[in-house]
Formats: structure tokens, sequence, C-alpha cells
């Protein structure tokens, strides 16, 4: 897209993530959303062998992209 048009891609963003913003708003309005299940807070603290799953599912997507790029 960025491109086609010769838009300068940090326009692109900035207009992208206002975008976003506005379609929160419209589903969730101004109200902060809590009330995680415990499944999700267990899985945000969750760390085998003391390395926390969210640092592992970063590096295991990191290599399956590095894999699929090659």
């Amino acid at each position: 897209f960025i491109v086609a048009t010769r838009i300068n891609g940090f326009i692109v963003t900035l207009a992208t993530m206002t975008m976003l913003l506005g379609a929160q708003y419209r589903v969730v309005g101004t109200r902060t959303v809590d009330g995680y299940s415990s499944f999700l807070k267990d899985l945000g603290s969750a760390a085998p062998l003391n390395i926390p799953l969210v640092f592992l599912t970063a590096v295991a997507t990191a290599a399956l992209l590095a894999l699929f790029m090659h």
C-alpha cells in the first residue's frame, strides 16, 4: 500500500494506529477491561525453567518467522 500510493510510511503508521484506537473505543468505550479468567492470569505468569512463558513464545515465534522467511 505504501509503495503503490507513495505515502510516507510514518504517516500510514500513525493513521493505522488512529483507526485501531477508534475501533477500540467503539468496542469497549473508555472503560478498563478487567476480570480476566484465572487461566489467562496463570498463563501470563507461567515460567517454565524460570523463563517467562511470554518470552519463550516470542522466541519461538521469531524462530518460526526466520525459518519461513529464509
